[in-house]
């Protein structure tokens, strides 16, 4: 599929992807997913292993919120990878990552704590976290997918655990179904199959880099991931403010 636009809307960030059909000009259909908030997760990885090289990767993680009809009821939340990107070199990676926020309107990037350098240089990167040019017109140039100045991410370094601990908290995610808040049953896709609390669309992910590096554990892949979904999963708990006559229906898939 192939991303046409993020805008605001009430609920968080409405991202619609086009789906082009066989023919040359056909369409498929056009999807359009409402996320309560997006973030990037970034991750650098510098083996010492003589001849390794180093690996850098961000992937896109839109959380989406399931609601009940009780206020008292706590949400249901699933996080689905929604872009990626790879480099061996920071420098690349970190334009990638401007581009993210200005595709999918990225709030946040959340990276580890370590290597420091990776982490200063996301904070210092212009049209990521500021802009030092203020004339439109300039920017737009400089930036395939300028918004407006207005439009910038915050940068936050996470202390990330172990390896092992990392890799089995996104499996625990790979294996829990998004269930229904207040009958706790499993929701469904349109094809009736269950859908679990971290997606990676392979239509979204052509690259499969997400759904790989979790496979054969590869560390930049994992940190990345998971300070983007552990980020998301703590730093706020959603609470139904939607009256109950006017709730909508829940849909879920990704």
């Amino acid at each position: 599929m192939i991303h046409i636009a993020s805008r605001p809307c009430s609920e968080g960030v409405e991202v619609m992807h086009h789906m082009p059909g066989q023919g040359p000009g056909q369409t498929l259909m056009i999807n359009s997913y409402i996320f309560r908030r997006i973030a990037i997760g970034a991750a650098y990885v510098v083996d010492d292993t003589a001849g390794a090289t180093p690996y850098a990767y961000a992937c896109v993680v839109g959380e989406r919120v399931f609601e009940g009809d009780s206020t008292k009821t706590p949400p249901q939340r699933m996080y689905v990878v929604i872009d990626e990107v790879d480099a061996n070199r920071t420098h690349d990676l970190m334009l990638e990552a401007v581009n993210f926020k200005d595709r999918f309107l990225c709030s946040m990037v959340y990276c580890p704590d370590s290597p420091v350098s990776f982490y200063e240089g996301l904070r210092r990167t212009e049209g990521l976290t500021h802009y030092r040019q203020e004339d439109p017109r300039i920017l737009r140039r400089e930036w395939q997918y300028y918004v407006s100045n207005k439009t910038i991410a915050g940068v936050r370094e996470v202390r990330v655990p172990e390896r092992e601990a990392l890799h089995r908290d996104l499996e625990r995610l790979l294996e829990e179904d998004v269930v229904d808040p207040d009958t706790h049953a499993p929701l469904m896709v349109k094809a009736g199959m269950t859908v679990s609390r971290l997606n990676m669309p392979a239509d979204l992910l052509p690259k499969g880099l997400a759904i790989r590096g979790i496979q054969v554990g590869e560390p930049a892949v994992c940190m990345a991931m998971w300070c983007a979904i552990n980020s998301l999963e703590i730093t706020m708990m959603w609470s139904n403010s939607t009256p109950k006559a006017e709730r909508k229906v829940n849909r879920a898939g990704y």
